[in-house]
């Protein structure tokens, strides 16, 4: 129980890395013919800012408008985790 229902193939591809600061990834999946991720890590006052940058192209352009509320959701998730783990900055 609790584990993941996988429901997508990935052949994940970094097309560019700098440790510690970002990386760039061009993959295709499944359901996306294109799937761009970048992340970078900046360094701000009191800590760091993260920021996630998604690009997809669906194989069935259709879908677009589906996927997009998904990939959103999973990002703020991602987010609100990371800030639960290592504290949020100070504004």
């Amino acid at each position: 129980m609790g584990g993941i229902l996988p429901v997508d193939y990935d052949d994940v591809t970094f097309v560019e890395v700098e440790p510690g600061r970002r990386f760039l990834e061009r993959s295709t999946l499944l359901t996306q013919r294109v799937w761009e991720h970048e992340r970078t890590i900046e360094p701000v006052p009191g800590g760091s800012r993260l920021t996630d940058r998604v690009r997809f192209e669906p194989r069935i352009q259709a879908l677009a408008p589906l996927y997009a509320p998904v990939f959103q959701a999973v990002f703020r998730l991602r987010h609100r985790n990371l800030r639960r783990l290592f504290g949020a900055v100070p504004t």
